[in-house]
């Protein structure tokens, strides 16, 4: 008899549907062990489970909360998002080991085995089964692949007929039940039919609405979840949380209690213990996490500002030093650096703030400069100099050099705060070119009515300071007549950046200056707007004249030129005259126009005669509509613009 069957026979002689699950495993030849378990166990093929486990509320999904599927939370919340009886999962290692997570709905275990037969033993114990034998199928890993790409090739060989994988993918694409899947527990089917006709589980609910913005409505939902099981209570937290309740605290703490093989229940009841200052328990709650996790770098790096806060300083050092082996953390670095300054070590404490600021992106570095300021160590004065120079705060940071040296004059560090105080700060603002369009050339001479954006280049010294960056459009006079401004961000150790500063719109033809500030420096700039033009107006709104061809008619470098609009209408003509003969032969445009301002001349005839006024008219028409012009070429926009 051949697999297929037997595995069928199993599942026949099962009363109804399935009460387990068994997920693919993790790991080198996971998928082919994962599929001979089930079948020893008698449930449905990890492949055809795996089409229908589903994904968790909220982003991230097992990866956020529990750090893999393949862990003790991610087998409970498996067990609780499928309603099945029980759920396992499980690793394969490169001796054939295994590590094996199964969920019930009284605990969660764990075990290890270097034989399958031996995990099949406790297994069948835990469950009270008799398992049948074990026979992994290699030819099954490859098999699994192709279903995970959404592909059926080969689905032959499972043991299952194909008509259930491909009724399991319909289920999943549109709840729409097309045949018997009593392989897999009933509530898991429920689930998914339920999903097409708006009946969600409780935590799905909740997450949904706070995803379509329903908040009060999703914290009540959340209130109610917050007593439920673990999926339940950890959807309370999140919603809680976005909506700013405070009783989010209380959930995560009974969550870190209901469900301790989460990880995210600790994490959160770490933070909470920070808000509420109780180090004590963020410490306890963060090492949790690590148990739990031993490689979460985020967890390292808030187990070291917990010790910190206990004061524990040789502590918080080795787990900020854990963190950043684990990868780059400008948070643990900083972390780092701020107990390093503590310790007095001024040369460890300088590196570290150094890679701090090398990877900060996220401007994490006013954290940095408040936790020195709350140490409550006058010497920190240096430090909070030390970063805000570096990031561009200069003033701040000459205040904070000047507090350091008057609380400690004679400080080993007094000599490096009193030369950067010496130090002569040098800003420059330098106009690299004026542009109509962000991504275009050199757009001078400008004309009226033409919004202009300058292009400048900022240079300071030591590092360039954070400033706002300002245009004014003066008059003959000096007088303003438009302004505006813009934040710059950039990173530490900045001293030279390009950058596009806000655009000002040139009212009518004269002449003008052009005032571009950032902080102390300023750069004057004479203008002269000309008369308006359609083929600049044509260039700023990204629309490109093409020929019958398919080819630009004019280079940008044409359209912008003083000549732009005498060469376009040039073309214009040429392609107009040029496509006139073929009109002619067509009745619908040698036919006299009925209505408009050319009724009784055909369109074989305005394209013929390309009349100076009528084509003026269709470029303003194409100005005023860019999708008149679009993709079409000129002849064909013409010829629909003239016949509306």
């Amino acid at each position: 008899m051949p697999r297929w069957a037997v595995w069928l026979l199993i599942l026949c002689l099962c009363s109804g549907w399935a009460k387990g699950l068994v997920l693919p495993f993790e790991g080198p030849g996971g998928n082919a062990t994962a599929q001979a378990f089930a079948r020893s166990l008698g449930v449905a093929p990890p492949s055809l489970a795996a089409l229908l486990l589903p994904d968790l509320p909220w982003e991230g999904s097992y990866e956020r909360v529990t750090g893999s599927l393949y862990t003790p939370g991610g087998a409970r919340l498996a067990l609780e998002s499928t309603r099945a009886e029980w759920v396992l999962v499980g690793q394969t290692g490169e001796k054939g080991e295994l590590a094996l997570f199964l969920a019930t709905p009284k605990e969660t275990a764990t075990a290890r085995f270097t034989q399958p037969r031996l995990a099949l033993r406790w297994l069948g114990s835990r469950l009270g089964l008799k398992p049948g034998p074990f026979e992994p199928d290699p030819r099954q890993e490859q098999d699994l692949a192709r279903l995970a790409q959404g592909e059926l090739e080969g689905v032959s060989r499972f043991p299952v007929p194909r008509a259930l994988y491909e009724a399991a993918l319909v289920l999943a694409k549109s709840g729409e039940l097309k045949a018997s899947l009593e392989p897999l527990p009933r509530p898991l089917v429920e689930f998914w039919t339920g999903l097409a006709a708006g009946k969600l589980l409780p935590a799905y609910e909740a997450m949904f609405d706070l995803q379509e913005n329903r908040t009060a409505l999703a914290q009540s939902q959340a209130r109610k979840l917050a007593q439920g099981n673990a999926l339940e209570r950890i959807a309370a937290v999140m919603v809680l949380q976005a909506g700013k309740d405070p009783s989010w605290r209380a959930v995560a703490r009974g969550l870190s209690e209901y469900a301790p093989e989460i990880a995210y229940g600790w994490e959160q009841r770490g933070f909470a213990a920070l808000d509420e200052d109780r180090p004590d328990e963020a410490a306890q709650a963060f090492s949790r996490v690590l148990e739990l996790l031993p490689k979460n770098r985020s967890a390292w790096t808030n187990l070291g500002w917990a010790q910190y806060l206990r004061g524990d300083k040789a502590r918080s050092l080795r787990a900020s030093l854990q963190s950043l082996r684990l990868g780059t953390d400008p948070t643990a670095m900083y972390n780092l650096g701020l107990v390093r300054a503590l310790y007095g070590d001024f040369v460890g404490a300088r590196a570290a703030y150094t890679r701090a600021l090398e990877s900060d992106e996220e401007g994490i570095y006013r954290l940095a400069i408040e936790d020195l300021q709350n140490s409550g160590d006058a010497h920190m004065s240096y430090w909070m100099g030390f970063l805000a120079e570096r990031v561009g705060l200069l003033e701040q940071a000459k205040g904070y050099y000047r507090a350091f040296l008057e609380a400690n004059p004679k400080h080993p560090l007094a000599g490096s705060a009193r030369r950067a105080l010496a130090q002569e700060g040098k800003l420059e603002v330098r106009l690299v070119a004026l542009l109509l369009r962000p991504d275009g050339p050199d757009a001078r001479p400008f004309r009226a009515g033409e919004v202009l954006f300058p292009q400048v280049r900022l240079v300071g010294s030591p590092y360039l300071s954070q400033q706002p960056l300002s245009v004014r459009l003066l008059d003959a006079q000096g007088g303003a007549l438009a302004q505006a401004s813009k934040k710059i961000a950039f990173r530490a150790f900045t001293t030279e950046l390009e950058e596009l500063a806000p655009g000002v719109k040139l009212p009518a033809e004269g002449r003008y200056v052009l005032e571009v500030r950032y902080g102390e420096a300023v750069v004057r700039q004479p203008l002269e707007a000309l008369p308006a033009s359609l083929a600049r107006q044509l260039y700023v709104l990204g629309l490109e004249p093409r020929g019958s061809n398919g080819m630009p008619l004019l280079e940008v470098a044409e359209l912008l030129g003083l000549e732009g609009d005498r060469l376009l209408l040039q073309k214009l003509e040429a392609e107009f005259k040029a496509a006139a003969p073929t009109a002619a032969l067509n009745p619908r445009l040698s036919q006299p126009l009925k209505a408009g301002p050319y009724a009784g001349q055909s369109v074989a005839e305005l394209l013929r005669k390309a009349e100076r006024r009528v084509l003026e008219a269709f470029l303003r028409a194409a100005v005023q509509k860019p999708q008149l012009l679009g993709e079409n070429d000129v002849v064909n926009a013409f010829v629909n613009w003239v016949q509306k």
